[in-house]
């Protein structure tokens, strides 16, 4: 069940958990701080059973843009 879950954004995978009959207790953000370029969209990728039909959701940026021709990305942000 928990492949299912990584990968997807937050609310799709909250929606999933709740169907399955688990509560997000808490959210936490890896990488740079939440929201923080228009370019990445979080992804979950980790979740952890933290009691009795509750779980932890990790996310993290994934960025849907290629970098730019010849180099790294034009804000000057780094491509992971």
């Amino acid at each position: 069940m928990w492949e299912k879950i990584l990968g997807l954004p937050r609310e799709e995978a909250e929606a999933h958990l709740a169907e399955a009959g688990y509560r997000v207790a808490e959210v936490k953000f890896t990488g740079r701080e939440p929201g923080s370029t228009s370019e990445g969209e979080d992804r979950v990728v980790r979740v952890r059973v933290v009691g009795a039909g509750q779980v932890e959701l990790v996310l993290a940026p994934v960025y849907t843009q290629p970098p730019a021709k010849g180099g790294g990305r034009k804000d000057g942000l780094p491509d992971y």
